[in-house]
């Protein structure tokens, strides 16, 4: 995560047994499978980011890119594909169905807008560098491109919210725990936003193994 490796290790350590036990305690309400994975999936992005830290320290500035770009993979590009995914697998009311399908497909071009040219390293969008800025990881993106800095953290943020219309009270109740982890991040640590906030929504996907467990609620009918 943004302080040290070994932090970054021992969070996806963490939160790999937490992936594994949601998934045991998911076969039994298969419909919350997809959220159940969550944490393990956070588990493979926090250990990207230890060996961010690990290639910095070393000064191996080839593998840091390697390792940031992979990192960032999850923070661009994958996190606002899976979340409608999983938003469109547990919701119940058609229209919202609809949104969420549709949601799927802005994230999947919106993610490869922001990511591809940090994949290919050109381009007014690429990756500059890794740095630490307040004991923190930073990735320190260009802010070319044709949409302004401002214009790209709206739709994500606004993609964000749009999840909290899903109407399963799982997956609800953990996007509110990841909103509220965002709004700690911007008063915090905003210049680390990416690092910080995607360690901070890993920590919130604990919930789910309580989410999964405690009592199941009764989905509702399709409308």
């Amino acid at each position: 995560m943004c302080f040290s490796a070994q932090i970054s290790f021992i969070s996806a350590g963490v939160l790999f047994l937490t992936g594994v036990v949601c998934i045991k305690k998911a076969q039994k309400a298969k419909h919350h499978v997809l959220l159940a994975i969550t944490p393990f999936i956070f588990a493979i992005q926090q250990f990207l980011e230890g060996f961010v830290w690990v290639t910095f320290n070393r000064e191996e500035m080839a593998l840091t890119n390697f390792f940031s770009s992979a990192y960032l993979f999850f923070a661009f590009f994958f996190w606002i594909v899976w979340f409608p995914i999983v938003a469109y697998n547990l919701e119940s009311v058609q229209w919202k169905k609809k949104l969420f399908r549709y949601l799927v497909f802005v994230g999947f071009v919106f993610g490869l807008y922001l990511w591809l040219p940090v994949l290919f390293g050109h381009g007014p969008r690429n990756l500059i560098d890794t740095t630490i800025c307040g004991k923190s990881l930073c990735y320190n993106i260009a802010s070319g491109g044709y949409l302004p800095m401002v214009a790209r953290e709206f739709v994500y943020v606004l993609l964000g919210l749009l999840y909290l219309l899903c109407s399963d009270p799982l997956f609800r109740k953990f996007w509110v725990a990841v909103m509220l982890s965002a709004a700690i991040t911007l008063l915090i640590h905003a210049f680390a936003w990416t690092s910080v906030w995607c360690f901070l929504s890993a920590i919130a996907s604990l919930y789910i193994i309580y989410l999964i467990t405690a009592k199941p609620k009764k989905i509702p009918q399709l409308q």
